[in-house]
């Protein structure tokens, strides 16, 4: 009759025995980076660490209906009352949220997603960490659980989301744009380039798990790109002028124009505090045919979702159909930069002047700033290459986003070449990866947010 003496009389005392010194204007408006409801961190829910399956409540219902001792009756009701407080089971929360965002309740089901809900109401202890921020609670079995879920659709929180600032970033091309591997190397390089801007990174675990997922290294097949379909956050903390909770969307352009999936990724757009838009250089018509002999991979010319019709999506979801133009900063970022140092226009001129800060990668300043000086160089080269190579676009980012700045970068800085692999051809760095510039466009955002200097 174990299970009897495991629940115990819930403690409402703080686990280092002080009283909580709560930032209500920090504490008590957290955004869910899922469903985007607010709470406060008192009001955060926990996925318990104690779970009984059906299997052993229906046999200890049974060992109750033979047993004859009324004492005996009496104890296993109450472990059965107990055990279902703790039964693993369909999370109906969870499975609504899902069910209304893609019509798959299961749509991101884990291990975890069927463990039992504890609310800080039903814990038997709560625990502060030194600042008097609720970080975990023990259940009724006494055991300790620091598996947060947003109390409205119960997805899971990193462990210490909402402590500081939230910032939310979408990052957003269609296929073959070279997004996946631009986040990829981005974030496996995050560490040394934003120490450039005198900031520090703290990885979560889902960050961790993409890095390793993520190699681009010689000899190693690039990752795959975005399918079309939502793929959960990333979450980083950057220590910089203040701590920011950093949460980047993965975002398919494809999804963006397409009547169906909009009402899925609208949500994550028009919530996005800044937006990084990936453009490949072969979507750009005028220079598709003189790209289409290279070695990389180059968007179709013919491509369906294009940047400008994104952009305008985006803006859409932004305004929510208003014609105002947004006021939310927007990096446009010309990828495989690379690919444009040889081509020349019409004049026998390069596209990428010689002289551009472009063809290196971004200088430290002494003062760990962000260069305002280089960016400069960079936007006006950009600038003026988009105004006079893809003139519809710079029209729709002119017209829709009154904060805007033109980017290139270049994520592999060496060739590749297709290797057979088993769903296909794969792109292989033939070299070792040199990345050029593959920070400015966040930098940028994150000096727009008063992060750095």
């Amino acid at each position: 009759m174990g299970i009897l003496n495991i629940f115990k009389k819930k403690n409402t005392s703080y686990g280092n025995s002080k009283t909580p010194k709560l930032d209500k204007n920090r504490w008590e408006h957290i955004k869910c980076p899922y469903c985007f409801e607010e709470f406060s961190h008192t009001q955060v829910s926990f996925r318990s660490e104690t779970k009984f399956t059906s299997d052993y409540i229906s046999e200890r219902e049974m060992e109750y209906e033979r047993e004859e001792d009324e004492t005996k009756k009496v104890n296993l009701k109450l472990m059965i009352e107990n055990a279902k407080k703790y039964e693993i089971k369909h999370d109906r929360t969870y499975g609504a949220f899902w069910g209304r965002m893609v019509g798959d309740e299961n749509y991101e089901n884990d291990q975890y997603c069927r463990m039992p809900v504890i609310t800080p109401e039903e814990a038997n202890q709560l625990i502060f960490d030194e600042d008097g921020f609720l970080e975990a609670v023990k259940d009724g079995a006494g055991k300790k659980t620091e598996r947060r879920i947003c109390p409205y659709c119960h997805n899971l929180l990193p462990r210490f989301y909402g402590k500081y600032e939230i910032r939310f970033l979408s990052i957003v091309g269609i296929t073959a744009s070279g997004k996946t591997v631009y986040l990829s190397q981005l974030i496996n390089n995050l560490e040394e380039d934003l120490y450039k801007v005198g900031c520090s990174v703290i990885y979560s675990t889902e960050a961790l798990e993409f890095k390793k997922n993520h190699i681009v290294r010689k000899g190693y097949p690039l990752p795959a790109g975005t399918v079309v379909r939502f793929v959960p956050p990333l979450y980083f903390t950057i220590q910089g002028k203040r701590n920011v909770t950093l949460v980047a969307y993965d975002i398919a352009g494809e999804a963006c124009v397409d009547v169906e999936r909009i009402a899925t990724y609208g949500s994550f757009i028009k919530n996005s505090d800044g937006l990084i838009m990936l453009v490949d250089p072969g979507q750009f018509k005028g220079l598709h045919a003189m790209l289409e002999s290279s070695s990389n991979q180059i968007s179709s010319d013919d491509e369906k979702a294009s940047p400008t019709a994104v952009l305008s999506a985006v803006h859409g979801a932004f305004m929510g159909g208003h014609n105002a133009a947004s006021t939310v900063p927007l990096a446009v970022v010309i990828s495989k930069s690379d690919m444009l140092f040889d081509v020349t226009d019409a004049f026998g001129e390069c596209l990428i002047p010689y002289g551009s800060n472009i063809r290196q990668d971004v200088s430290q300043r002494p003062d760990k700033s962000f260069n305002e000086m280089e960016y400069g160089n960079v936007n006006a080269d950009i600038t003026m290459l988009v105004s006079n190579q893809f003139p519809a676009l710079h029209e729709t980012v002119t017209r829709n986003f009154t904060n805007y700045g033109y980017f290139a970068v270049s994520a592999l800085g060496c060739d590749v070449e297709p290797t057979d692999g088993a769903s296909g051809a794969n792109w292989t760095p033939v070299t070792d990866p040199m990345p050029m510039r593959i920070e400015e466009p966040l930098c940028w955002i994150l000096k727009k947010w008063d992060v750095i200097n």
